[in-house]
């Protein structure tokens, strides 16, 4: 049973909570540790000091250590393809309601947003974009 509303899929109806990932094997994911939603991707300073933002919200899910069943459950997504369009479930900035969104998923980089360890993967960083609100 899932905790946390941390959902992913190629379709809005196919997304999966996060933790039940590898529910057939019996092994839980763990749910991000860390999430981060910034409402721009590109955020600007005019010239009377104030900040703005421009371009499609960014949101971006942590987790300490993804065992090597887990991480290729994220890139079986993908194919084999650099990103692919899901929709995701994910936490607002508020920390207490979860919105669905259709968003990019980007493939991570080893030493940049993944490093391998014995018996998976630590630091893991999924990186979405062009995050829209769904419905």
């Amino acid at each position: 049973m899932s905790t946390y509303g941390y959902k992913i899929g190629l379709t809005y109806a196919g997304q999966v909570n996060v933790e039940d990932l590898l529910v057939s094997t019996h092994e839980l994911v763990p749910p991000p540790r860390g999430m981060s939603l910034e409402s721009s991707s590109t955020v600007y300073t005019a010239l009377d000091g104030h900040s703005y933002g421009d371009g499609y919200p960014i949101c971006q899910w942590e987790f300490d250590f993804l065992s090597s069943a887990a991480f290729n459950v994220f890139l079986s997504l993908l194919g084999s393809e650099e990103s692919v369009s899901v929709y995701i479930t994910t936490r607002l900035q508020t920390h207490t309601t979860y919105q669905c969104y259709t968003a990019i998923l980007h493939k991570p980089r080893i030493g940049d947003s993944c490093n391998w360890a014995p018996g998976g993967w630590t630091d893991v960083l999924l990186k979405f974009s062009h995050l829209i609100s769904y419905p």
